[in-house]
């Protein structure tokens, strides 16, 4: 049977894999065609470009956007998700005219989407959307637990996304959105 740090480290490869395939490559080209240059020889698809989330380690394919991917809302100089459950825009217009969600009352008042319950990021204020939640064993220490398995502390920010859900990043110093 294999260890967890093996089971690890296995998880990690087939997210690199999965980064690589779908064009977040490492490559000292371009194509600015299909691509967009963050800098630093790493290039993206241009899909990922103005969709409210930073994808480029120095965030560059969120900055100076005019107009954002259909996936988001332009509000206070900036992309946001759209329908993701958390009003990013002060006016709420991230989230209106979205599918209605069962939803978890966080004690201040505000609300967050009952799927974000448990999901290893605070979504609440105080964070008791995550209160009382429980964790395989090897995510204690500062691992981050997202998509069904846990990434070593390493992961957590890092300036790359290795949640399809962002959790190794949101709440980060850099961390804008």
């Amino acid at each position: 049977m294999a260890s967890a740090r093996a089971r690890g480290l296995r998880g990690l490869l087939a997210v690199a894999v999965l980064l690589l395939a779908t064009g977040a490559s490492q490559g000292a080209g371009c194509n600015t065609e299909v691509g967009f240059a963050c800098g630093e020889g790493r290039c993206i698809d241009k899909k990922y470009v103005c969709d409210g989330n930073i994808n480029c380690n120095s965030g560059a394919d969120e900055r100076n956007c005019t107009e954002c991917a259909a996936t988001a809302v332009f509000c206070e100089g900036r992309c946001a998700h759209r329908c993701d459950g958390i009003a990013r825009c002060a006016d709420g217009a991230d989230e209106v005219g979205c599918p209605t969600r069962p939803v978890f009352e966080c004690s201040e008042g505000s609300t967050v989407l009952a799927s974000k319950q448990c999901d290893g990021i605070k979504n609440c204020d105080n964070g008791m959307d995550e209160e009382g939640c429980s964790y395989p064993e090897d995510c204690r220490g500062g691992a981050v637990f997202c998509d069904g398995r846990c990434l070593p502390a390493a992961s957590r920010c890092d300036r790359v996304i290795w949640c399809s859900n962002g959790a190794d990043e949101k709440g980060c110093p850099w961390w804008p959105l």
